[in-house]
């Protein structure tokens, strides 16, 4: 997470967006994320306050 300008909270980072492909790349340094059905979520934990954005960068704490 990068700090905001002002430095006191963390920030949305855009998400890079997946690419569909025939196989997976092989070798060593891939990490692999598997996609199920579902809500892509970025989690913001600073000091006590969690934040949760759609991947499109809303804030939906409220409705988790």
């Amino acid at each position: 997470m990068r700090k905001c300008a002002s430095g006191d909270r963390l920030e949305f980072i855009e998400p890079l967006m997946p690419t569909l492909v025939e196989k997976p790349p092989e070798g060593e340094g891939w990490i692999h994320e598997v996609k199920f059905d579902g809500y892509r979520s970025q989690i913001i934990i600073d000091d006590a306050d969690v934040r949760i954005f759609t991947r499109r960068g809303l804030d939906w704490s409220a409705k988790y």
